[in-house]
């Protein structure tokens, strides 16, 4: 459920540029050189100047081997300051986590990540004492380039650079095998109702004098910037762990008639209709228009899908059919009538809202529809007939000695997990749910959701749980992406810095008050956090925002 957001803090070191240094090592022929120090307020590098700050290579000077981690060790002594933030450079290598020395970003506090380019490194080191020391060990990743030099460089609050007294000779190369598939995972994207109202084919009898659009410029731009940068990626799938829009249809608030009247069931059944006509076209097609067709776009049901949580009013529940069908019509059945998806749950309510493929040969993904629409209530679980396809499903990958298995449904299932601006629905039962024994018989290595509009990793019975996700409209967004390789998975969580305001109103939403007029979302999203699980069990690299978390 959606709920008012807080704006995410910004600080003016955030969007300082880094600058390119020429370095030259006392001793060493110069070469290939890390951008050094962030640019900052002269305030924050005053207050850090009596501190000192060094570098060294703990493991000595022995030259390494390209594709190898070794780690580059920055101390600081002294100095006073509220706040000290180290920017860490590398050339000839890239980080590949954030130190558990660097207090880990939230999606409303910036504190440590790490560029996209992964050369670049903020680390927040919080306060520094006179009479106190901080020591940061940071793994870099060796680039695969015999002959050639890393090299890196720290600034503590806009400071001095510091360097080590030498860098680091690359001998032959290590063997470097790419990834076999890449998937990007986003829920709750947009968790907003976004449409243009005139458009030919909208569903909507839009009167502009009557009520606002609901879209305007400064959405579309804010769309195409993460869109634009979901396509750097080149990711083979994207993921949409529910609620793509804000879905109160049927109601009307401001009585405006944009879909129509909504005072019987039948109205209000009409009404979600044509909203369904508007709104979701809208949201598929912008993805088309940025390189992701429907073949690798792959959504599953939240709760706006269903009309938003809470469902104390029996013509929500009532419309529960309704709003899968639309929802179906949409993303799993085709345009000639025919299903998209061979595998899923035929007989279940939910036969075109859970399903299953396969998009490379050692991966097996599954959307499954956590909602099971009762006559007295809405139950958060899968119902028999789904949770029976499951178990085949499951069953079957395991039969056939399938290397990755990843699942994605809307609420977490186990906690504690963080939550923003969210009513914080979690899976019935938890870790003692039939669903939690599922994952765990049949070997699920990682689930993959949404609804709390923060992240949080919980790793537990040897399954990764993450959710992830935000709220678009109020300049809250961030996406997971996965490098799948033979024997682990890369993950990597990006989080978009942006602003929103009330000044120039809100847009129109069925339940108003709507989306805010003035959104704007700036490119180049940093990583917040890492995490590396292995086909052994294993999870290295647990960095950041993916650090477990402790309320």
């Amino acid at each position: 459920m959606r709920r008012p957001a807080r704006q995410r803090s910004w600080s003016l070191a955030t969007t300082a540029l880094i600058g390119l240094v020429g370095l030259a090592f006392a001793g060493l022929a110069s070469g290939p050189v890390p951008p050094a120090a962030q640019s900052a307020p002269a305030a924050a590098a005053t207050v850090a100047a009596s501190a000192t700050v060094s570098m060294s290579w703990p493991s000595g000077s022995a030259p390494v081997a390209g594709n190898k981690m070794i780690t580059a060790r920055v101390v600081v002594k002294g100095g006073t300051a509220s706040t000290a933030n180290l920017w860490v450079a590398v050339a000839n290598g890239r980080f590949t986590s954030i130190p558990n020395a660097c207090r880990a970003s939230d999606i409303l506090n910036a504190y440590s990540s790490i560029t996209q380019d992964l050369l670049r490194l903020r680390c927040s080191i919080g306060p520094l004492r006179a009479d106190g020391t901080k020591t940061v060990d940071i793994p870099v990743r060796v680039a695969n380039l015999p002959g050639s030099r890393v090299y890196v460089s720290a600034s503590l609050n806009g400071g001095p650079t510091a360097r080590p007294p030498y860098s680091k000779l690359i001998t032959s190369g290590g063997s470097t095998v790419p990834h076999s598939f890449r998937f990007l995972s986003s829920p709750d994207f947009l968790n907003a109702d976004v449409a243009d109202l005139a458009r030919p084919g909208s569903g909507a009898d839009w009167d502009p004098t009557i009520s606002e659009n609901s879209t305007n410029d400064a959405q579309e731009l804010a769309l195409d910037t993460v869109l634009g940068e979901w396509g750097e990626h080149e990711p083979d799938n994207v993921l949409v762990a529910g609620d793509l829009v804000n879905g109160h249809w049927g109601k009307d608030s401001d009585n405006t008639g944009n879909f129509g009247p909504v005072g019987t069931f039948e109205e209000k059944q009409t009404a979600l209709r044509r909203a369904a006509i508007t709104y979701y076209p809208e949201w598929e097609e912008r993805l088309i228009d940025h390189g992701f067709p429907q073949g690798r776009v792959y959504p599953a049901m939240g709760d706006h899908e269903y009309g938003d949580d809470p469902w104390v009013n029996d013509d929500k529940r009532r419309l529960a059919p309704t709003f899968r069908e639309e929802f179906a019509q949409q993303f799993t059945i085709r345009n000639n009538g025919q299903p998209r998806f061979a595998d899923r749950p035929v007989g279940s309510e939910h036969e075109f809202t859970a399903y299953a493929w396969r998009p490379d040969p050692e991966v097996q993904m599954v959307t499954i529809d956590v909602f099971d629409d009762q006559p007295e209530e809405m139950l958060i679980r899968l119902d028999p007939q789904q949770m029976l396809w499951l178990r085949g499903v499951l069953a079957q990958a395991q039969a056939d000695g399938i290397d990755w298995i990843i699942v994605q449904g809307h609420t977490p299932i186990v906690g504690p997990v963080r939550k923003s601006s969210s009513s914080g629905l979690m899976y019935s039962n938890g870790a003692s749910s039939e669903l939690w024994g599922v994952f765990k018989k049949y070997g699920v290595d990682l689930y993959l959701t949404g609804e709390v509009h923060s992240v949080t990793e919980v790793s537990r019975d040897g399954i990764v749980q993450i959710a992830h996700g935000g709220l678009f409209a109020f300049a809250h967004s961030n996406y997971l992406v996965g490098d799948v390789y033979p024997s682990r998975i890369e993950l990597r969580v990006h989080d978009f810095a942006g602003r929103w305001s009330n000044l120039e109103g809100r847009l129109w939403e069925t339940q108003m008050p709507g989306a805010p007029k003035d959104l704007t979302y700036q490119p180049d999203p940093p990583i917040i956090g890492t995490t590396t699980v292995w086909s052994d069990g294993r999870e290295t690299s647990r960095s950041g925002a993916l650090l477990p978390y402790t309320p």
